[in-house]
C-alpha cells in the first residue's frame, strides 16, 4: 500500500521485493482512493504522484496486469 510510504521511499521498497524471489512473482499493488480526497483527515497532496511513480515503475520493470489466480494456476 503506498500511501503507507513516502514519495522518496516507494522505488527502494519496490525494489527490495523485487529482489526477494519468495516476494516477487506476483506484485500486489493497492491504493486506497480516500487519499486522493482533500477532505479526507489524511489526504495526501502527493498521492497522485505516488500512484504514478508506483505504476511507472512496475511497468519499466516487466511487471504485467494479472488476476492472482493466473499466477498460482497457471
Amino acid at each position: 500500500m503506498i500511501n503507507s510510504h513516502k514519495i522518496d521511499e516507494i522505488v527502494p521498497f519496490l525494489e527490495a521485493i523485487k529482489k526477494d524471489p519468495h516476494r516477487s512473482a506476483y506484485m500486489d499493488v493497492m491504493i486506497h482512493e480516500q487519499y486522493f480526497h482533500p477532505t479526507y483527515v489524511d489526504y495526501q497532496p502527493d498521492y497522485r504522484e505516488k500512484v504514478l511513480k508506483t505504476i511507472q515503475w512496475v511497468t519499466d520493470n516487466g511487471y504485467k496486469p494479472a488476476f492472482l489466480s493466473e499466477v498460482l494456476f497457471g
